[in-house]
This record gives structure tokens, sequence and C-alpha cells, in this order.
């Protein structure tokens, strides 16, 4: 569809997780109600999976249109380096 993966692992300090947001340059957060205020949005969309199901099962089953291709991200992994940032 166009967009990258990037985990985030809710038990890591709010520092890290909203770092990784902004370098990854997130333009949607897919998360649950109880993590929200952990994760934040920083003005990016949200999208509540127990909120939002309602709307969520009624989109198109099928795959959009796109023009995806080899070199394009599938996920993107952070992990501790050296400078102690992901």
């Amino acid at each position: 569809a166009g967009g990258a993966y990037v985990p985030l692992d809710p038990a890591y300090p709010q520092e890290r997780l909203v770092f990784m947001l902004e370098n990854a340059q997130a333009a949607v957060l897919l998360t649950q109600q109880n993590l929200l205020e952990k994760l934040g949005s920083y003005g990016t969309q949200v999208i509540l999976l127990e909120n939002d199901w309602s709307e969520i099962i009624q989109q198109q089953v099928h795959n959009p249109c796109s023009c995806v291709a080899a070199n394009n991200l599938s996920y993107v992994i952070y992990t501790s380096g050296s400078t102690g940032k992901p």
C-alpha cells in the first residue's frame, strides 16, 4: 500500500518512542487507547483500534493500487547503537 511498518515497544521509555516516531516521520499511528498517552501523537493521524474498528471493517478488502517498487521501505527497525539513541 506504499507505507512502512515501524514496530514500537510500549515498554520503551517515552522519550525513545517519541524520537522513533518523529525520526521515522510517521504519517499514521495505529495503536490502542491505553498506549496513546505514552506514545503521544505529535500531530499525526491516530487510529485507535478499539475505537475505530467499526470504520476499519468498512474499508475495502483489496489492496489499493500504488506505485510500490522493490527499493521502497517495508519496515524500519530501530536498535540502540553506541550513541544510546535508537
